[in-house]
């Protein structure tokens, strides 16, 4: 479906590119105008944008179709979005989805993300759910006695993706009503998301 869905867009703009130089005089300024059409076009047979303009029945749905070789770690969902802990080979990825009207589907613009390191190889990533004060909080940590409390005594998951040889440990949860004052705490270093949420 999502192929024939930029097979469409591509052809349609085609025909308008082609009218256009058919009827346009040849001046400079056209000629520069459709070879940047051209490169637009171009652009597109190579993007994933038509990913982001389906909507999905479930995230699982969702997830299947925008990723290949890879599995499901853990799911987080609420009424208004969901977000996907990944594996794709060695790696830990992840996905954020908005539920819209009962459709499940990838943001357009991807700027509702930050991120920081935490010392040696831990990291911190924060995504906005579009729309309210809440946050999806996950964290990677990299021993195996890693104390993680946080001002709302919120619980962090922990997701079963270690592996006999790694030394990461891997961590979400979702915060609601997230305000200047919340703060997660790891072995005793207090972190405040108002220095990450500024990114976004």
């Amino acid at each position: 479906m999502i192929s024939s869905i930029k097979f469409i867009i591509i052809i349609v703009l085609l025909v308008c590119v082609m009218i256009w130089y058919c009827k346009s005089k040849k001046n400079t300024l056209n000629i520069i105008a459709i070879v940047i059409s051209v490169l637009v076009l171009v652009s597109l047979l190579n993007s994933d944008f038509e990913k982001k303009l389906v909507r999905y029945d479930s995230p699982e749905e969702a997830f299947q179709q925008v990723t290949t070789d890879s599995s499901i770690t853990k799911i987080l969902k609420t009424d208004n979005s969901a977000f996907i802990l990944y594996k794709s080979g060695s790696d830990n990825s992840y996905m954020y989805l908005d539920n819209v009207n009962g459709k499940w589907k990838i943001p357009f613009k991807n700027d509702n993300y930050a991120s920081t390191h935490l010392g040696v190889g831990g990291i911190l990533s924060i995504y906005k759910e579009t729309s309210t004060n809440n946050y999806y909080v996950a964290l990677i940590v990299n021993t195996n006695d890693d104390e993680i409390i946080d001002s709302k005594n919120q619980v962090f998951e922990e997701c079963n993706t270690r592996q006999s040889f790694a030394f990461f440990r891997y961590f979400v949860a979702f915060i609601e009503d997230v305000d200047e004052n919340y703060y997660i705490n790891i072995n005793n270093q207090k972190i405040y998301l108002k220095d990450l949420i500024l990114k976004i």
